[in-house]
């Protein structure tokens, strides 16, 4: 059972760096799109407000709610994975 718990803890951190990454980087690109280069410097810089505040910018003003989907989706399903790897019996 412990070689289950570590398995779900290895998909759990993977998980959340992979959809962080994959976030961070859609949201870039909205940022880009609708500012240009220097709003996408700028929410490079200041990239955890990036990752809180696009996702809701994207399905709110964009109508397009896949961000927000994989930012908090991504974020929970990968935490729920890490919880019951780490939890004890």
């Amino acid at each position: 059972m412990n070689g289950l718990r570590a398995i779900l803890r290895v998909l759990g951190i993977v998980g959340w760096f992979v959809v962080g990454l994959w976030s961070f980087v859609l949201s870039l690109k909205i940022i880009v799109a609708a500012v240009g280069f220097w709003g996408g410097l700028l929410a490079f810089i200041l990239f955890p407000a990036t990752l809180a505040f696009v996702p809701w910018y994207a399905g709110v003003a964009l109508d397009d709610w896949t961000l927000l989907l994989v930012t908090y989706g991504g974020g929970l399903l990968s935490g729920g994975l890490y919880t019951i790897g780490a939890k004890d019996d």
